[in-house]
């Protein structure tokens, strides 16, 4: 699977056709980023993530989460709405 490295920008503009499709890719590749991380806490990947210091576990479990809230508010601005509850369209 190919992936790439998008820039990070104050917010995509949810009522141009641009920021949009900014957002759209800022998803997508989070969506990447947060399938990858968690092949690797399920399976064979959780032994050896369980290894891991409590801590590092914690941080990596938080990492998980900020990347799906990301995924949200991308998800939410591609579709023309800012954060819950508030229409832009």
């Amino acid at each position: 699977m190919a992936t790439k490295t998008l820039p990070a920008t104050g917010g995509a503009n949810p009522t141009t056709a641009a920021g949009m499709n900014d957002a759209r890719d800022q998803r997508d590749a989070r969506i990447q980023q947060l399938v990858a991380l968690t092949a690797t806490l399920s399976g064979e990947g959780f032994a050896s993530f369980s290894n891991y210091a409590e801590d590092v576990q914690g941080n990596v479990l938080w990492l998980v989460h900020e990347l799906a809230a990301d995924v949200e508010r991308f998800n939410d601005t591609a579709e023309g709405y800012g954060p819950k509850g508030q229409d832009h369209g």
